[in-house]
């Protein structure tokens, strides 16, 4: 599986968008998750 850890702000979404891209490029089947941090440091 992959879990992208990323914070709320939208500086962090090419983080997120690049792992989904990889993920769909190799053509593998992998459970996708996000885990999304607030500027606080908490789980949202």
């Amino acid at each position: 599986s992959v879990t992208v850890a990323r914070m709320e702000v939208p500086c962090c979404g090419g983080l997120e968008q690049a792992a989904r891209t990889a993920l769909a490029r190799s053509g593998k089947d992998v459970p996708f998750s996000v885990a999304t941090i607030s500027t606080h440091g908490e789980l949202l």
